[in-house]
């Protein structure tokens, strides 16, 4: 999904994974945003894609419509007490 992140700096939490430590050979390092205000939401990006989730009950659900995640996208959210990825969005 093209989006253009959200500025790094307004992150509560910022955390970056190395491409040695993702099971998909051809992704490069991953960046993890999260914003816990106004509302709870983790910005994956992983340089060319960027994917945006609401957090809810430790489940985070795709902003956007979204066919298919990739599938390094759950164990890459894990490393961040995310237990679950939903494709769909949720009506916050």
């Amino acid at each position: 999904m093209q989006r253009i992140p959200p500025n790094p700096r307004n992150a509560d939490h910022v955390t970056t994974i190395e491409p040695d430590d993702v099971e998909e050979t051809d992704i490069g390092a991953i960046t993890l945003l999260v914003f816990d205000n106004p509302d709870s939401r983790v910005v994956v990006d992983a340089g060319s894609d960027t994917w945006e989730f609401v957090v809810n009950d430790e489940i985070a659900y795709s902003r956007w419509e979204i066919g298919r995640l990739p599938e390094w996208i759950e164990p890459v959210l894990s490393r961040i007490e995310i237990r679950a990825v939903r494709g769909g969005s949720e009506e916050v």
